[in-house]
């Protein structure tokens, strides 16, 4: 059984070292806390977002702060949608989800349609096809 004890997540390399893969092929999505501590430098409260449905201030704001293009910025009200678009994008074949996990990641992996192994940190090791 892969991963008995029960922890919060993180310990990636004792988790692909368990898999018997490398520890930068996995993603570890266990934790809430933005690592990257974005310095943003917009006044939310004067700047303008009227421009609905398509909020091209507030992309263009976000945009310039970060030097970036905006058609590189993907806004979301919400983890879940969040989560459904990073899979669309990832295109996996395969997904293992340690798990107890949000219900969402397992979801957007079913509709991905390739092989899910959920490994329960509870239980024992199940491997599911969806695809």
């Amino acid at each position: 059984m892969l991963l008995e004890e029960f922890a919060h997540g993180g310990g990636v390399e004792q988790f692909a070292k368990e898999l018997g893969c490398n520890a930068s092929e996995v993603i570890d999505l266990s934790s809430n806390i933005n690592f990257i501590k974005p310095v943003i430098n917009i006044d939310f409260n004067k700047l303008d977002i009227s421009a609905y449905p398509t909020y091209d201030r507030l992309y263009q704001s976000i945009a310039n702060n970060y030097t970036i293009a905006p058609e590189n910025i993907e806004l979301f009200n919400g983890g879940s949608s969040a989560i459904f678009t990073l899979f669309k994008h990832l295109n996996l074949k395969s997904c293992t989800i340690y798990s107890p996990a949000y219900l969402e990641y397992k979801k957007a992996a079913q509709k991905m349609g390739g092989d899910l192994l959920l490994i329960n940190r509870l239980v024992h090791c199940q491997a599911l096809s969806v695809g």
